[in-house]
Order: structure tokens, then C-alpha cells, then sequence
């Protein structure tokens, strides 16, 4: 994926829109991108003005045309067709690459509902995948109780009553007290921890499902939350990579960059949603970091981003790059 810089100029028409996509080979028809509008991928044409104006056809910003030959990529040269995996996209963009790069707030919002639709109700089979994979993680011995985990597990998922009780229940059949835990040694996997995950997993569904009010700055407060707290989760990532290699949580904690955590950009933004809805004051938290504060003391908050390259020279003959993320907070 190839994010463009906001040039400020450059307007599609549909014709241009289309051109633009297949100049890259890619296919894009009236119903497939009225598919994508209507999921809140692609924004709906800017008019260009009102009175004489009124019926002229609008236009797509560069990042939305961008953001649509990313969508079709995606569907035609890496098979991505589930509408839950694609809403992916335009959240990674708007997460990480700021409020420069042509998703709004709003788009977000819809596409975070989306997203949440196909989440909220698993069939069987994807709850039991989700049960054996949560299984996986937190087992750490081989005594069995593997099958009776995840059959309770799943059906946990399945109808979707989430208690935090039940789930640590489930998982505390394969995981056993007086063995280490599978993980790094600061942070363990333990049933507790994975029952507490999904919990705030389960509370920002059902918000987006059920159009819970979220005023702006509680998204606002959730993309600053993730990005502080993935920055210094950073600092120990290597560190946690080595002390999981070979051990069921090794793909858990491998190294990321900011493109692979693209597909799991709508979970990351959701699980951190639903900390602000359950613990809007976490005594513990900087008042930076807390929701309350945020809302009787921010007045907004923006996030901008840019490459940057290092001067040193990679064996291939390349140079590394990098993304810098800059928080602007304005209070009251």
C-alpha cells in the first residue's frame, strides 16, 4: 500500500477516478464503489459549489483516489473480500498517518460500525476458530482440557455472552497457577488478562452496533491512548520477541512496523474505545492518558505524520524509513 501526501490540488472527477485505478490495472465498476461508499470506505463525491453549480458532478480528493486503488489492490492482488478485513484500511490511515491524509473522523466512525457488524455475531465456525486461537495463547501445559476449553470457550462467543468470569473459567482449564505463563515475563497471558481484553473488545461492539454516543474527543483521546501506549510498548518489543521465540505466543509479540499492524487497526481502536466506556478515570493514569480529563479539559486533538528516511545505507542498497507521529493536543 502507497499512502500519496496531501498536495491540496489535485481533484478527481468519476472518469478521472476510474482512469486513476485502472492506469494502476486494477478493475473498479459504479457497484463496486458504491459498495465501498455505502460500507463507509470511500467518501460520497465533494460538490463543487451550489445555485449554477447544482447538478455537476463532484469530485474525489488524491487521498480518496489512493485509498480506492488501495481498496481494489487489496481485493484483486492480495484476495481480500471480507468487508470486515477491508474496514481495516481507512482506520490504519486515519490511526496512524493523522488527519492529513484524507480520512476524516466521521468516515471513521462509519467504517468502525461496519466493521463492528460483522464482529458483534460470529458464525460457529469463526467462534470456535477465535476460541482455539485465545486456547492457544493462554495454554501452558499439556495435561489436556484443550477440547473441553475451547468447546466452552466458543460457545461463549458464539452467544455472545461475554462475563468476564465465564471466560477466565474457560481458559483456566489448560492454564495451570503454579507453571509459568505464556509470555513475556512483564506481561504474562493470563486467563485474567485475555477475560479483561475481550471484555472492552465486547463493550466498544456493542456501543458501535447499538450508535452508543461517543462524542468526538473520546476518539480523539482513544488514537492518542493507543499511539503513547504502542510507543512505549516499542521500546521492549525486541526484547519481548526474544523472550517468545518458539513459545505459542511467538507471532503474539514479533516485531511490527506500522504497515503489518494495518490489519489489525480496527481491533487495536476498538479495544482502547471500550477502556474509555468502562474506565473513563483510571487513577493510576497520567491525566494525559485519562478520558475524564480529556473531556473537560481537550479541545481538540490532531495527529500528523511523516517519512523519514535514514541517511545510512541498507546492504540492498536502500535506505530504512521510518514513520514519526506527532500528537497535537489543544485544551481548553
Amino acid at each position: 500500500m502507497i499512502l500519496l501526501p496531501n498536495s491540496g490540488k489535485q481533484f478527481f472527477d468519476k472518469k478521472e477516478l476510474y482512469a486513476f485505478v485502472r492506469s494502476f490495472g486494477f478493475t473498479i465498476v459504479d457497484s463496486l464503489l458504491e459498495e465501498f461508499q455505502k460500507q463507509g470506505l470511500m467518501l460520497p463525491p465533494q460538490r463543487r459549489g451550489k445555485g449554477r453549480a447544482k447538478g455537476v458532478p463532484g469530485l474525489w480528493t488524491r487521498q480518496q483516489a489512493d485509498l480506492l486503488r488501495s481498496l481494489c489492490m487489496m481485493r484483486e492482488k492480495h484476495k481480500i473480500h471480507q468487508v470486515a478485513q477491508r474496514c481495516n484500511l481507512p482506520v490504519w490511515v486515519w490511526l496512524y498517518w493523522g488527519d492529513e491524509w484524507g480520512v476524516t473522523l466521521d468516515q471513521m466512525k462509519r467504517v468502525m460500525k461496519t466493521w463492528a457488524k460483522y464482529q458483534r455475531f460470529p458464525s460457529q465456525k469463526r467462534s470456535k476458530q477465535g476460541a482455539k486461537e485465545l486456547v492457544k495463547k493462554v495454554a501452558n501445559h499439556q495435561d489436556g482440557g484443550k477440547q473441553r476449553a475451547v468447546n466452552d470457550l466458543a460457545n461463549i462467543l458464539y452467544k455472545g455472552i461475554y462475563a468476564p468470569q465465564a471466560i477466565g473459567d474457560s481458559l483456566y482449564h489448560v492454564f495451570d497457577s503454579a507453571k509459568p505463563a505464556n509470555g513475556p515475563h512483564d506481561i504474562p497471558v493470563l486467563p485474567e488478562s485475555v477475560s479483561w481484553y475481550v471484555r472492552l473488545l465486547m463493550e466498544a461492539l456493542n456501543a458501535l452496533v447499538n450508535d452508543r454516543e461517543m462524542p468526538s474527543v473520546h476518539w480523539e483521546w482513544a488514537r492518542c491512548f493507543h499511539l503513547t501506549t504502542l510507543s512505549q510498548y516499542a521500546k521492549e518489543q525486541q526484547r519481548y520477541a526474544h523472550e517468545t521465540v518458539g513459545s505459542p505466543v511467538e507471532q503474539m509479540f514479533s516485531i511490527e512496523t506500522i504497515e503489518s499492524l494495518w490489519s489489525s487497526a480496527c481491533e487495536h481502536l476498538a479495544v482502547v474505545l471500550g477502556l474509555g466506556l468502562v474506565y473513563p478515570s483510571v487513577p493510576e493514569f497520567p491525566e494525559e492518558l485519562r478520558l475524564d480529563f480529556w473531556k473537560k479539559r481537550v479541545k481538540s486533538a490532531m495527529v500528523t505524520s511523516k517519512q523519514v528516511i535514514s541517511p545510512l545505507i541498507l546492504p540492498d542498497g536502500s535506505h530504512s524509513q521510518s514513520l514519526q507521529i506527532i500528537e497535537t493536543v489543544t485544551q481548553w
